[in-house]
C-alpha cells in the first residue's frame, strides 16, 4: 500500500499574516510621523541655508582682512585679480541687489567701510559690515534684500 501524503488541515482561530485593519492602523501611524517630521526637515533646511550664507560671509570677510592688512585698505574689485585671487572658491558680484544664493556681493564706501552681502535660499539676505581701525563688526539680517551699500541698522549679531 502507498503511503498517503500528510495533507495538514487549517485548525480553527489560526491566524497566520495580517489583517487589514492592522495594516491601516500601521499606514495611518507612518502617516502621522511624517506630518510631524515634514515642518522639522524643512525648518532644518532653512537654518541651514542660512548658516551656508553667513559662513561663506565670514569665510570673505577674513580673506578682506588679510587684503587690508597687507594694503591699509579693503577691495571690492570683483575681477580675477581682485577677490578670487585671495579667496577662488566664492562666486562675487558687485554693489547690486543680492539675487543669486551662494555669491558674495560687496561694496566700499570712500570712509573705507567694507560690507559683504549674500543671500539664502531660504530668502533671507545677510549683510556682515567692518569698519577699519576701530574692529567693529556689524550684522544685518534683511528680508528686502537691498544692495550692501544701501544696508543699514547693523546689530551686534544675526
Amino acid at each position: 500500500m502507498a503511503a498517503r501524503p500528510v495533507v495538514r488541515q487549517p485548525r480553527a482561530g489560526d491566524e497566520t499574516g495580517s489583517s487589514l485593519i492592522e495594516l491601516a492602523v500601521v499606514i495611518v501611524i507612518m502617516a502621522v510621523l511624517m506630518i510631524i517630521a515634514t515642518p522639522t526637515l524643512l525648518g532644518s533646511r532653512h537654518r541651514a541655508s542660512d548658516r551656508g550664507a553667513q559662513a561663506i560671509l565670514r569665510h570673505v570677510l577674513l580673506a578682506e582682512n588679510a587684503a587690508y592688512t597687507q594694503r591699509q585698505a579693503y577691495t571690492d574689485d570683483i575681477t580675477p585679480s581682485g577677490l578670487p585671487s585671495m579667496e577662488g572658491s566664492v562666486r562675487y558680484g558687485g554693489d547690486v541687489d543680492p539675487a543669486a544664493t551662494g555669491t558674495v556681493y560687496v561694496d566700499v564706501s570712500t570712509a573705507n567701510v567694507l560690507t559683504l552681502g549674500s543671500r539664502s535660499s531660504s530668502g533671507s539676505c545677510f549683510y556682515v559690515q567692518e569698519t577699519p581701525g576701530n574692529g567693529n563688526v556689524g550684522y544685518l539680517i534683511d528680508a528686502t534684500c537691498p544692495r550692501p551699500s544701501e544696508a543699514t541698522n547693523f546689530g551686534r549679531s544675526w
